[in-house]
């Protein structure tokens, strides 16, 4: 009884004094056969599960990590806020995101549906400060075609048309489920998606 009031005390010091307060910037590198030569060395970063509320030490680091990068796209993968109370701090994130020089995309995440987010207040927010919400539709990035789904956990993201070319793809979806129950990544040269904090429980 006492390994387990440990575990669960360590547990909540986790999520609750570590996490919140914890950036993990990973880099990867993706090779896409017959990409374009216009398209070599094309930097995506992508930022989900940020479940903002005010903008502190977390997200002047996450905006630092995005200026080093110098990305010619910013993906934001869903759960950017919990509720309509955070859209204001959620527009001052993409100001500054937007004045990287990047192009900046968003699409929605579960908690953006849990927490009843406003869907024409949210889309303002982003239009406010030069981001695209994308929600169940392509649109095309310097030659790359990107499809954006809505939540699979909270929403009801539609079966995916596949663009007019045949040109390298990207498929944005908040949770993985998407992609591993409706082998919806077939399709795609690349899929990025969060949802799931990291691996959400490790030992």
């Amino acid at each position: 009884m006492v390994g387990a009031a440990t575990l669960a005390a360590a547990g909540a010091v986790d999520a609750f004094g570590v996490e919140p307060a914890w950036l993990d910037v990973q880099r990867m590198q993706h090779a896409i056969e017959g990409l374009p030569a216009a398209l070599e060395g094309f930097t995506v970063a992508q930022i989900t599960d940020a479940h903002l509320t005010s903008l502190g030490r977390v997200e002047d680091r996450i905006l630092a990590a995005i200026r080093s990068a110098s990305p010619q796209l910013v993906v934001l993968t869903g759960d950017l806020i919990d509720s309509d109370a955070d859209t204001g701090v959620l527009g001052e994130l993409c100001a500054e995101l937007t004045r990287t020089g990047a192009t900046v995309l968003a699409t929605l995440g579960n908690w953006e549906h849990w927490g009843k987010v406003d869907r024409d207040r949210l889309d303002r927010t982003y239009r406010r400060s030069d981001t695209t919400l994308l929600v169940d539709r392509w649109t095309r990035v310097e030659g790359l075609s990107i499809y954006a789904s809505d939540d699979s956990t909270g929403g009801t993201p539609r079966t995916l048309a596949p663009p007019d070319d045949d040109g390298p793809s990207l498929l944005l979806t908040h949770s993985p489920a998407f992609v591993d129950r409706d082998h919806a990544g077939a399709a795609f040269d690349l899929c990025l998606s969060g949802h799931t904090h990291g691996g959400q429980i490790t030992v």
